[in-house]
């Protein structure tokens, strides 16, 4: 565990609101790696709270997630 870390939750978290969600929370993967059941109960929390949650894999795949993100309406 990383110092200044709390287990579970996302690695990213963007304070904006867009298309009825609250924020947009992003947790990073390497490819092959999945989610550890802290991080689902994390995304489970958020998700029921109407923020978004996204699973990102690649710097593209965030990227790309992100501008998505932003292009929707507040």
């Amino acid at each position: 565990e990383s110092e200044g870390a709390v287990p579970g939750v996302s690695d990213l978290f963007l304070f904006v609101a867009r298309a009825g969600f609250h924020g947009l929370s992003i947790e990073m993967k390497v490819e092959g790696n999945t989610q550890s059941p802290k991080q689902k109960e994390f995304e489970a929390l958020v998700t029921a709270q109407n923020y978004k949650y996204v699973v990102c894999k690649t710097f593209d795949s965030f990227e790309e997630t992100i501008i998505e993100y932003l292009k929707q309406q507040p």
